[in-house]
């Protein structure tokens, strides 16, 4: 996937085929941060994660995960992202995440 038509299918390029800004020759493991972080955050700790681009809203945490679409009248412009990060699990371990 090279290009985007809207914030949606951006947002679905960045979440689901691990697209970034910096896929360029030469430039091995680009594209996982998210995933990464993501699946640590909420797989690993049970937290929640958020990014709101455009009008792209990115939701995941424990019980869903979902991309969706907003009014053009309350975008953004840039990205933002939150998470919820919980203060520990008993038995996480960060280097089952690390690629």
């Amino acid at each position: 996937m090279d290009e985007t038509n809207d914030d949606i299918d951006a947002m679905e390029a960045v979440i689901n085929y691990q697209v970034s800004t910096k896929n360029l020759p030469g430039a091995e493991n680009r594209g996982f941060g998210i995933r990464t972080s993501r699946e640590m955050l909420v797989n690993g700790l049970g937290g929640e994660y958020l990014i709101y681009s455009g009008n792209a809203l990115f939701v995941s945490n424990p019980k869903e995960e979902r991309i969706i679409g907003l009014p053009h009248t309350i975008g953004v412009r840039g990205t933002l992202v939150a998470m919820r990060i919980p203060v520990s699990k008993e038995g996480f371990t960060p280097s089952a995440y690390y690629q």
